[in-house]
């Protein structure tokens, strides 16, 4: 009902950029009637931002995490990976209102996963939410998808020339798929932030969860729960639940043990 009552389109002033959403739609509602949306995310990635990075935004939606590292880190390159394309049109629309950002954010419409090529893509069912589209990784047939580009974030890196040093993923269930395509090539970012929709996954929730987990550690990462708007230590895979958000640190010297 409220998302049919205040449907719409509107542009707004937020974190020091300008942009287009429906206030009616979930994350519209957040920044248009909350002022907020994300922030303790989008703090620690510009908390953590070096003159030089390369940021990734995967899941990058209408470009709320993108556009305000662009805005507030001026020394900072930005990719924004968006598979979706009713959702990359609000995306480039964004970027235009931002124009003297476009040198430094660059738009790349696929899905992040484990493999270059394509993946089978299901839109937003939803008119609240458009960015709860996600990967199919089942077999049933449904008239709604569609395929996608897609491409391993390690291999993007070593053809692009690029360092990866800050990398947000929100990608509705299939985390693992884009973290196995990230380490491919030796490509290990400082920082990821991690959105987990372990009830979303094909696996059960404690086995994704501490697959998570395994993964990150294994490359060397220490890990970050968020817990009432703070991070806090993750003491256990089960503390991230069906739905967390994980602030993955590399230290670089348990990377250099895990790697012998």
């Amino acid at each position: 009902m409220a998302g049919r009552l205040f449907d719409g389109y509107e542009v707004v002033t937020w974190r020091g950029i300008r942009i287009a959403l429906n206030p009616g739609e979930a994350h519209g509602h957040h920044v248009y009637f909350l002022d907020d949306y994300g922030s303790t995310e989008i703090d620690a990635c510009i908390a953590h931002s070096r003159a030089g990075d390369v940021v990734v935004d995967v899941g990058a939606n209408l470009g709320f995490v993108a556009l305000t590292v662009a805005r507030a880190c001026p020394d900072v390159q930005v990719v924004a990976l968006e598979p979706d394309p009713a959702v990359a049109t609000w995306l480039h629309h964004n970027l235009t209102l931002n124009d003297d950002l476009a040198n430094r954010v660059r738009i790349v419409e696929a899905a992040a996963t484990s493999h270059d090529g394509s993946v089978p893509f299901q839109p937003s069912a939803h008119d609240g939410n458009m960015g709860v589209g996600r990967i199919r990784t089942d077999t049933t047939y449904d008239e709604s998808v569609f395929d996608v580009p897609a491409l391993s974030l390690g291999s993007f890196a070593a053809r692009e020339g690029l360092t990866l040093d800050i990398v947000k993923i929100d990608v509705e269930g299939t985390e693992l798929d884009v973290l196995a395509g990230l380490f491919k090539d030796g490509c290990r970012p400082r920082i990821l932030l991690v959105e987990t929709h372990g009830g979303k996954a094909r696996q059960p929730l404690h086995t994704f969860n501490r697959q998570i987990v395994d993964s990150l550690d294994g490359e060397g990462y220490r890990l970050l729960r968020l817990q009432s708007g703070n991070w806090t230590s993750l003491d256990t895979p089960a503390q991230i639940g069906a739905r967390g958000h994980l602030l993955a640190i590399r230290e670089l010297a348990r990377s250099a043990r895990t790697s012998v």
